[in-house]
C-alpha cells in the first residue's frame, strides 16, 4: 500500500496540473485496485478526493478550451466526492485539523451542484457550502478556505440581484480571515 501513497498519488497530482486527466485517472485506478486487496481508509479517501478534483479540473479545463458544458464530468466529481462523505460513517476525518479534507470534499460538492443549476442541485450546492462555511469559521488557520467560501456566498447571494447582502457576506468573510 505504501507505494500508492509514495508513487501513484504524486502521478495522479502532476497530471492533473499538466492536464493529463486520462493519465491522472489510469494512475488512480491502479490504486483503487492495490487497495481492494489491503483496504486503508485514509489512502482511499485520499483516491476519492482525486478522483473527483481531477474529473472537476477536467470539467473546468475542457469548459475552458471548448466553452461547452461536459455535464458528466460534473456528476463524476460529485459521484467521487460523495464516496469520500460515505467513508466519513467509518472514519473520524475531523482528527485531521491541521487540514481538514472533508473541507475541501464539501466544497467540491457545493461546486459541481451548482454548476449542474438545476433547482434541486443549486439547494444541495448551497447546503454543501454553508457546511463548509460552518467548520472553515471554527478553523483558526483555514483564513485562505474562508475568504474562498465567503467569495463563493456572496457570489451565489449577487446572483439574486441582493448586492448590499452579497457585500455583507463578503466583508464578513474578510473580517473572519483577518483574525
Amino acid at each position: 500500500v505504501t507505494g500508492v501513497q509514495t508513487c501513484a498519488l504524486p502521478i495522479c497530482n502532476y497530471s492533473i496540473k499538466l492536464n493529463k486527466f486520462d493519465s491522472a485517472d489510469r494512475y488512480l485506478d491502479k490504486a483503487l485496485a492495490v487497495l481492494q486487496k489491503d483496504p486503508d481508509i485514509l489512502l482511499l479517501s485520499r483516491i476519492y478526493w482525486f478522483e473527483g478534483y481531477n474529473a472537476d479540473m477536467n470539467y473546468n479545463y475542457l469548459k475552458a478550451k471548448t466553452k461547452k458544458d461536459s455535464l458528466d464530468l460534473l456528476r463524476e466529481s460529485i459521484y467521487w466526492n460523495l464516496k469520500f462523505v460515505s467513508l466519513e460513517k467509518s472514519y473520524d476525518f475531523k482528527e485531521y485539523r491541521t487540514y481538514p479534507y472533508y473541507t475541501s470534499i464539501y466544497y467540491n460538492l457545493s461546486s459541481a451542484y451548482l454548476k449542474l443549476n438545476t433547482r434541486e442541485d443549486r439547494i444541495s450546492g448551497l447546503n454543501y457550502l454553508y457546511k463548509t462555511k460552518s467548520i472553515v469559521d471554527t478553523l483558526a488557520n483555514m483564513n485562505f478556505l474562508k475568504l474562498i467560501v465567503y467569495k463563493a456566498l456572496g457570489d451565489e447571494k449577487a446572483k439574486t440581484g441582493d448586492y448590499r447582502a452579497a457585500i455583507n457576506i463578503y466583508k464578513d468573510g474578510l473580517a473572519k480571515a483577518e483574525k
